[in-house]
């Protein structure tokens, strides 16, 4: 049965599958249309650094978030 709290986002950017195009399905992680565009527009320049860095910055905001959701609630359960 498939889990209905599961939530598709990119494996990039972290952005849900209703906040962006297309979000393209590969092995073991998803892509959305506008990390592809960056990928592929991708140059050696200052600004496509400062992008990257931003893209990496807010995946990592967004997996330490779910992180500590999903300690405070596994807390929560030991407390009960």
């Amino acid at each position: 049965m498939a889990d209905k709290g599961l939530k598709l986002c990119c494996s990039f950017c972290g952005k849900s599958k209703e906040k962006v195009k297309n979000l393209f399905y590969g092995k073991g992680a998803l892509i959305c249309d506008q990390c592809v565009e960056i990928a592929f527009d991708a140059k050696n320049d200052a600004n496509t650094k400062k992008l990257i860095k931003n893209h990496l910055l807010k995946k990592m905001v967004h997996s330490f978030a779910n992180y500590i959701i999903l300690q405070s609630k596994v807390i929560w359960l030991f407390v009960k």
